[in-house]
């Protein structure tokens, strides 16, 4: 009896500490499975979330956000949006898995992308940005980088890009030679004085309005539905190879050479 009692007593305080322990660890393993982001407002306001660390998508947009701390701890982000505040600076070097980024509408001077090279979806307009380096980003197929102070863009790297945004910038030329899966290219208020689009046979849109171009040849971009090349120094323009083009946004003084085709909409401007 006293031998029962005794194992009674053994198996009880056995139980007891595994239960200690168990939650211990429980508690432990919830503990490293979140992490803390701190959001610094405009306003002087600070507020620190709590999320998975194994968050794959976060949105702080339209936050009025100064500055964001914490993001080097989410290492499985996929997709961070972070577009429409006033961040003058982001790290995400650590976020190397993601694949998509929207920093747009807020005050950055510089962005180091280098580490994220599964980035597909880059939306970086209307910052203060006045150099942007996407060589190590070869997965790029829509890059937004409008409405920024860059003087030149290297995109030879880029050669799955499908989708350009560069308009209202200060570039003086674009080398789109590589960019053969290019449909979409906007471009306009820039200081464009020539643009070979020659290799870039899938655009069905181009926009160059408002750039100092003397010439340009579309005879090879007969997938052209939409172009626009009003504000430039055009004085001709033949688009008789562009049987698809719908509208053609021009100049009133621009001779226009449109061949055979009866759909086209020309737009004097």
């Amino acid at each position: 009896m006293a031998y029962l009692l005794h194992l009674y007593c053994v198996m009880k305080r056995f139980v007891s500490l595994f239960a200690i322990f168990f939650i211990m660890g429980a508690s432990a393993i919830f503990a490293q499975e979140t992490g803390e982001i701190t959001l610094i407002k405009t306003d002087g306001n600070v507020e620190t979330k709590t999320f998975d660390l194994n968050s794959k998508s976060m949105d702080f947009s339209g936050s009025s956000l100064k500055e964001i701390k914490g993001l080097e701890a989410f290492t499985k982000l996929v997709k961070l949006d972070v577009h429409w505040n006033q961040l003058t600076s982001l790290d995400v070097s650590k976020n190397i898995l993601l694949t998509e980024l929207n920093v747009g509408n807020n005050q950055l001077t510089s962005l180091d992308i280098s580490k994220n090279e599964l980035l597909s979806t880059l939306y970086a307009h209307k910052n203060q940005l006045t150099s942007l380096d996407v060589s190590k980003n070869v997965l790029l197929s829509t890059l937004h980088v409008s409405e920024n102070q860059l003087t030149s863009l290297d995109v030879s790297k880029n050669v799955l890009l499908d989708k350009l945004y560069v308009y209202k910038n200060l570039l003086t030329s674009m080398d789109l030679s590589n960019n053969v899966s290019l449909s979409v290219f906007r471009a306009l208020f820039n200081r464009l004085e020539s643009l070979d689009v020659s290799k870039n046979v899938l655009l069905t849109e181009l926009n160059v309005a408002n750039n100092p171009l003397t010439s340009l040849d579309v005879s090879k971009n007969i997938l052209l539905i939409t172009l626009f090349v009003y504000g430039n120094k055009l004085t001709s323009l033949d688009v008789s190879n562009n049987a698809k083009l719908v509208t053609l946004k021009v100049n009133p003084s621009v001779t226009v050479i449109s061949g055979d085709n009866t759909n086209l909409k020309i737009i004097l401007n």
